[in-house]
């Protein structure tokens, strides 16, 4: 079952086709004012924040959480935090005519000073790529001062319950806004020991060595009392958008799995609504929005539809709905165009399978995320790579990345998604290489508030891992709990995507 970053640009307005805006304060601690005009002739002493970050033609501001430049007249200190971790430089430097002569070991870099605009720019190559940095002098600007008490990295364990108690994480969908807040919604239980499926929300606060701090867990949606979804609720997805429901406006829209069965099967995916991330969550209606008893698709005892996951069309109400069949004929992906922006009225504008082209033998979507790039018209997909064997058996090695390029010309939501022939590749894995964890799953592609990746060039992923039954040594525990209790999320950062 299963079911961020914050863009350093001014404003851009992306192929979607509507503003994307935040400011550019370089993270936690500015004011986000317009900078004051020295009074001083030449490079002004201060802080500088980023403006923009061009990497081998792509614009990779949004991978920052923060980044800046501070000059005291004689040397250049660089501070950037990214999701895989915080770097910091310091060289010696001279002011000349045009700005800074700054010494990188045994060569001479030039920080062009444009007086008019008050901006630094950096030119050399990154990763042999030409790269090309704008930072813009801000004289109320106030670094973020460094925590009393470290967070977590992004690659560690983010958060979870002693693994001395039956608490499971897993199946999270993550959402960054403002630079320095990251929403986790996921799979967990309220009960040690008791599988039955809550969706848990934790909120994290970036701190000023990168590291993140999270809140204790809530539980923002359970089981109905009764009907379609009293069993199980779980395998979140959330966006932001405008979403009219009983007379009132809401800002968040989740959806989810739900079920009234103990034993897997019959699963389907219903919808709720919020105006904060921690709810409250409003079910919308009684029914599941994709309706698996009842459709002709429909056999008693299979799996059913599950695994939702959300991407905003036009950052209001129209969005794409995927999640996965499981059928007694096959497995698969589908996606569905819908208009939620009256959940009263709610209208299904279109449907179709996710083709599978580009696959290699033996994997077929499923459990899968999808976020969208409108830089370059791609869509992302991190699925579940085939289980293995044993140990246990229904626990998937790998998270794999994929992506299919529709395009910047088509408009979105691509055509090609519901009537034409793409085929996806593969661009890596989240495995035992990678990880040290034999186990890989129930993973998410971190995004902004409308599922969309905002660097390009960087792919971050939140996934779970688990241990391996025979790693356990508490033999008291029976069932799922030899590996279940230990399912905890990591993230990962998939670098360098071309």
């Amino acid at each position: 079952m299963k079911k961020f970053i914050r863009s350093l640009a001014l404003m851009c307005v992306l192929a979607f086709g509507f503003p994307l805006f935040a400011a550019c304060d370089g993270g936690s601690g500015g004011s986000g004012t317009t900078p004051t005009t020295p009074e001083e002739e030449g490079v002004p002493q201060g802080y500088y924040t980023l403006l923009s970050h061009t990497l081998g033609g792509q614009d990779v501001s949004g991978r920052y959480l923060y980044s800046y430049l501070q000059y005291d007249g004689e040397t250049v200190r660089q501070v950037g935090v990214t999701l895989a971790g915080k770097t910091e430089t310091s060289y010696p430097c001279t002011e000349t005519e045009t700005g800074l002569s700054v010494s990188i070991g045994v060569r001479t870099a030039a920080y062009a000073f444009d007086e008019a605009a008050k901006t630094l720019t950096v030119t050399g190559t990154q990763n042999r790529m030409p790269s090309t940095e704008i930072f813009a002098y801000n004289a109320q600007y106030t670094a973020p001062a460094a925590p009393a008490e470290s967070g977590v990295a992004f690659t560690d364990e983010l958060f979870g319950e002693s693994l001395d108690e039956n608490f499971y994480n897993y199946c999270p969908t993550v959402m960054t806004e403002g630079g320095d807040t990251m929403h986790i919604w996921y799979c967990s239980n309220e009960i040690s020991g008791n599988v039955t499926d809550y969706v848990a929300y934790r909120k994290g606060t970036l701190q000023a060595d990168g590291t993140w701090a999270f809140t204790e867990k809530e539980l923002v949606l359970s089981p109905s009392a009764n009907g379609w979804d009293s069993r199980h609720t779980c395998d979140p997805s959330v966006i932001k958008g405008s979403f009219a429901y009983g007379g009132t406006e809401y800002g968040y829209l989740m959806a989810y799995l739900g079920c009234s069965s103990s034993n897997n099967t019959d699963n389907e995916v219903g919808i709720a609504v919020a105006n904060a991330p921690e709810g409250p969550w409003i079910k919308v209606g009684d029914e599941p929005v994709a309706k698996y008893i009842g459709s002709g698709e429909y056999v008693s005892g299979y799996w059913g539809y599950g695994q939702p996951s959300l991407v905003s069309v036009d950052g209001e109400g129209r969005v794409l709905l995927f999640y996965t069949k499981g059928l007694q004929s096959s497995t698969s992906v589908y996606v569905e165009y819908w208009d939620f922006s009256d959940l009263d009225n709610m209208q299904r504008l279109g449907g179709a399978s996710v083709s599978q082209n580009g696959l290699a033998n033996g994997y077929i979507f499923n459990n899968a995320d999808f976020a969208y790039d409108a830089a370059r018209g791609r869509l992302y997909c991190l699925a579940e790579a085939p289980c293995v064997s044993s140990d246990p058996s229904f626990i998937t090695p790998a998270q794999i990345l994929y992506y299919v390029d529709f395009g910047t010309e088509e408009e979105y939501p691509c055509a090609t998604l519901f009537g034409g022939t793409y085929v996806w590749t593969k661009y890596g894995e989240v495995n035992e290489a990678a990880t040290g964890y034999a186990r890989n799953h129930n993973g998410a592609i971190v995004t902004d508030a409308y599922g969309r990746i905002t660097d390009s060039m960087t792919v971050p992923v939140v996934y779970t891992v688990s241990i391996l039954a025979s790693q356990n040594t508490d033999d008291g525990r029976v069932g799922s709990w030899p590996t279940l209790h230990s399912y905890r999320l990591h993230g990962y950062v998939f670098e360098g995507v071309l």
